[in-house]
């Protein structure tokens, strides 16, 4: 069964406000809504590929084979200064860490997991999954 993107501004913003504690799955979310980038080139990227992001509009990534821009517009860089000030920033640690093991990402599934319960707490009903972040950006970014 395929995913959904959250069509509603409305229930974007709920979900923003609703991760607000949580730095990390805030910027998840923000630079996932904002971005063509699929999730699982997302979660490779490292603390290190985002080295001097003030100062740029965009940042060329190479996590794994591929090749990705990340766009950095005003609410992504506000989050990623929130996430920042918020941890010990390690280079070589991954951006979404998860908390299985020293260095590892955040899987796909968890990922899965968490959009579908974002989706839930904020009463949004449908089939949301991982795909559902990317499926956003290009339903809000490029209208049929």
């Amino acid at each position: 069964m395929q995913v959904e993107p959250i069509k509603s501004f409305e229930h974007i913003d709920r979900i923003k406000a609703l991760l607000q504690s949580n730095k990390k799955l805030k910027l998840l979310f923000i630079m996932s809504i904002n971005n063509d980038i699929e999730i699982r080139d997302m979660l490779n990227i490292k603390i290190k590929d985002l080295d001097n992001y003030n100062n740029l509009e965009e940042i060329i990534i190479k996590p794994g084979n591929n090749e990705i821009i990340l766009k950095l517009n005003k609410e992504v860089k506000d989050g990623i200064n929130d996430y920042f000030n918020s941890i010990t920033a390690i280079p070589d640690y991954y951006l979404f860490k998860s908390r299985k093991g020293k260095n590892y990402p955040l899987s796909t599934h968890a990922v899965m997991n968490y959009v579908k319960l974002w989706c839930a707490q904020v009463n949004l009903e449908g089939n949301f999954g991982a795909a559902s972040l990317r499926k956003t950006y290009k339903f809000h970014y490029f209208p049929e």
